[in-house]
Parts: structure tokens; sequence; C-alpha cells
């Protein structure tokens, strides 16, 4: 904008750089092309060795990726810069063993292994938005102007989480069934390891908030010079509110749960079963991360364990 003088020289010097800072606003609005796509694999395969043994081999994989599915409304107040993209991606493997060693006793051994990803990060940013990416993420942040009647544009405060979570699981179960005349057993056990990633942090880039659009623009041109008013001499940043979350991004845990049970089923009539079984359950979980443990509280260092977990159980069917 030209520059020089003052009266009508300085308002117009205004006028022009409030002009150019709503061109710039206004290059960030406009339709946004959503899309969601998905593919699902299951191939699986039965392979029959003998009349005692059969094992079965599956896989189940589905991808979903959705460019600017981050946010999902028909119409939202953000930069087109702003709707991140979201993506999801599970795998599945399962191994099953079915073995009858005699014609009363029966077991199936199955081992699972899965993966699970969430994810939202963040999409192109607008040239506009470049400009503020002045911080260690190369990413803008995320400023709201007006927020009853204005939009928001930067890099959204619930993106840039590349695994939110990420879950891997491994389980193995093997299940036995032995039936004599009128008695049938089962029992049995189930163990499974959890471990679970997240990576990103909510609102890491911070999150500026405007009450007006005359305050964004007069930091925009002028940075620091309000004061509450309209004079434009003061020495204090325009923005009514900044936010921003530090700390670590990423974090991991795993946890073990081990279960067995016990079951028998008896029949002495035609028209009456007797049913009696015990389910014992554990789960092993993490102590406490040594960041967030309170020296002056002990018992913070550590997470209950219970290992009394018996669930027993009765029935009569006539």
């Amino acid at each position: 904008c030209p520059g020089g003088g003052g009266g009508s020289n300085s308002t117009a010097q205004a006028a022009c750089a409030y002009g150019m800072v709503l061109s710039q606003l206004s290059s960030m609005l406009g339709a946004v092309p959503r899309a969601t796509r998905q593919t699902i694999v299951f191939p699986r395969l039965d392979l029959h060795l003998n009349s005692r043994n059969q094992v079965t081999l599956q896989y189940n994989s589905m991808r979903r990726a959705a460019p600017f599915g981050a946010l999902g409304g028909a119409t939202e107040t953000d930069s087109i810069g702003s709707f991140g993209n979201s993506s999801t991606s599970d795998d599945a493997a399962v191994a099953r063993w079915e073995h009858f060693a005699t014609a009363h006793l029966a077991s199936s051994l199955r081992y699972q292994y899965s993966r699970d990803v969430l994810s939202q990060v963040p999409g192109t940013p607008s040239p506009f938005e470049k400009s503020l990416a002045n911080n260690f993420y190369g990413l803008p942040p995320q400023i709201s102007i007006d927020g009853s009647a204005g939009f928001t544009f930067g890099t959204r405060t619930s993106v840039n989480k590349p695994e939110y979570p990420a879950e891997t699981r491994q389980q193995v179960m093997e299940a036995v069934t032995w039936i004599h005349r009128k008695q049938a057993m089962r029992f049995g056990f189930d163990y499974n390891h959890i471990v679970d990633t997240v990576a990103g942090l909510n609102n890491e880039t911070g999150s500026y908030s405007y009450a007006s659009l005359l305050d964004f623009v007069s930091d925009r041109v002028a940075p620091s010079r309000c004061n509450g008013t309209t004079t434009g001499t003061g020495r204090y940043p325009c923005y009514s509110q900044f936010r921003q979350t530090v700390g670590f991004p990423n974090w991991s845990f795993q946890t073990a749960d081990d279960a067995a049970y016990w079951i028998d089923e008896w029949k002495p009539a035609a028209r009456l079963s007797l049913t009696a079984g015990v389910r014992y359950e554990y789960e092993r979980l993490p102590d406490t991360n040594a960041a967030l443990i309170n020296a002056a509280i002990p018992q913070t260092a550590h997470l209950p364990h219970n290992k009394a977990d018996f669930g027993p159980r009765a029935g009569v069917a006539w």
C-alpha cells in the first residue's frame, strides 16, 4: 500500500492494508472436495490335514482414506486448508487349529495378531497460512476470528495426530471339550497382550482467539499496538486469548489379560441339566509413568492389581 504523509493519506493507507488482509482471508474460503475411500481384503484358507486335524488361516485388512475428511459437516466455519486428512488402517491375522483327539475329546487353539491405527493429520495450508507457520512444527497455529460469526483457519487443535491411537494386539486362546455319556466338560484359557501407542497432542501448534476482525487486522498490519481502545498506540497483542499444549507427544503402554475357565454340564435326566463352572481373570496393568509420580504420595507410583477376580457360576435347567 502506498505510504507517506498523514491525514487522508494515513487513512487511505490503513484502508488499503485492511483491504489486503480481507483479500487474503477471502482466499481461504470456498468449496472443499471431500471423499472417503475404503478397501477391504479378506483371504481365507481352510486346510483339512486329515480326519482329526483342520487348520484355518485368514487375514482381514481394511484401509480407509478421507482427504479433507477430518471435518464431516455439510458446511464448516473453517478455511479450506484446515479440514485435515483422516485415515484408518486395520489388520488382523488369525490362525486356528482344531484337533479331534478321540471321539469324545476335541480342542481348538487360536492365535490372533491385529493392529489398528487411527490418524488425523493437517492438510496443505494456503499461502497465507504458510506465512504464519514460523514455529518448530512448520505448521500455522489455529486462529479464530469472532467465534460467534467469524471463521477459523490454520492447523486445527484436534489434528496433527499420526497415531491416535495405534493398538497392537496378540491373543492366544485354547478351548478343550470332553464329552462322556451324560456329561460335557469344557475348559480353556485366554491370553491377550495389548500395546497402545499415542503420537500427537491436542493444540500442539497453539491457538489464538480474536474477538473481532479489526483486532486480527490490527495485529497483522501493526503487531502489538493494542491497549483496549481504538487509538492504536498500545503495546500489547490484539488477541484475546492464546493457548498451547506442551509436553510429551508420544506415549506407549501395554497390558496383559489372563483368563481361564472350567464348565461342567451334566444331564441326569432327559429334561434336567445341571451346570457348574468358574472363570478367573487377571489384568496386568502397567505401573504409573515415572513423570507422573507424586513423591509426596507414594501410592501414585503403582496401580492396583486385582488377583482375586473369580467368577463362579451354577445353573439348573428343567
